[in-house]
């Protein structure tokens, strides 16, 4: 370099200077890629861990003493009544979002808090031995709705399965409407994701009226979609039409849809759960195939 002039001097230091930045960046980003491309592989590999169908499960017929049953899955609804929050901690850090069965339109005999709340019962529930529809209206139950939301956010759970919304469709009365939307508010502002469990006429008249579910819900799960268990197989059909038609408005909302199916002797059918499984995949909807009514 002595033997060039100040201008070539100049020129080279600049090139010199250029190419220690070069090698700078480069020992900056470098790692970065690396880092980047090893945490996309991990994401990744986490994710295909779960098969599609093992993305969701609902369980809410078992208790802690079979809690691996529950190994598989990535999102799961339990009554978590049956589980100590220890359990619920150990499900979450395997990296599962937990849902809790609760039941906020009907009394069911088998709670403690049964004989309590007894005389809101307002008749017998149809097919399910032992539960009656409750007045929803009623403040004392909706304070009730809230404490054992309450007590179940404090043992861990990420989110509710609210059950038996269909009080409306049973009672199409002003009162229970509001008594529902009081307590799913209530629930919801406990900083909880919540999944409605049917309750379509319900959900439909709340949509109607507010063009969004994001104050009470924010997924709708439905059963016996594609397995109705009607004799009248064209009977079938039309259920089967109805739901899928309401479903998909909900998912054009932003509603995020699960289905929960029975094959059980009535229904077995060899295509029955490809074709539930495609669809499902074909929309992003989560769904579960569970083969008795006990969900256990």
């Amino acid at each position: 370099m002595d033997n060039l002039n100040e201008k070539e001097k100049e020129i080279e230091i600049k090139k010199q200077i250029k190419k220690l930045r070069q090698i700078a960046i480069a020992i900056v980003i470098i790692p970065m890629i690396i880092f980047l491309i090893i945490f996309v592989f991990l994401i990744k590999s986490k994710a295909m861990a779960y098969d599609y169908d093992e993305r969701y499960g609902v369980f809410i017929g078992i208790g802690r003493k079979d809690i691996d049953k529950l190994n598989a899955y990535q999102t799961v609804v339990i009554d978590a009544e049956h589980f100590t929050k220890a359990d619920i901690t150990k499900l979450k850090k395997a990296g599962k979002t937990v849902y809790t069965y609760l039941s906020v339109g009907s009394l069911e005999d088998f709670r403690s808090y049964y004989k309590a709340y007894k005389h809101l019962a307002i008749s017998k529930y149809d097919g399910w031995e032992g539960e009656e529809w409750a007045d929803v209206s009623a403040k004392s139950w909706q304070k009730l709705m809230l404490k054992r939301a309450k007590e179940f956010k404090k043992k861990g759970v990420d989110g509710f399965f609210i059950d038996n919304a269909d009080v409306y469709y049973e009672y199409k009365e002003p009162r229970i409407y509001k008594g529902l939307v009081k307590i799913l508010t209530d629930i919801r502002k406990l900083n909880a994701k919540v999944i409605i469990n049917g309750g379509d006429v319900f959900v439909s008249k709340y949509l109607q009226e507010n063009k969004t579910l994001k104050k009470i819900a924010d997924g709708v799960n439905q059963e016996g979609v594609f397995t109705t268990l009607v004799e009248d197989k064209k009977k079938g059909e039309e259920i089967t039409k109805y739901y899928l038609n309401y479903l998909t408005k909900l998912s054009k909302k932003g509603i995020h849809i699960y289905l929960t199916e029975y094959i059980v002797e009535d229904n077995k059918d060899d295509g029955l759960e490809d074709k539930i499984a495609d669809y499902c995949k074909e929309r992003g909807w989560d769904y579960y195939i569970s083969y008795n009514y006990e969900l256990d």
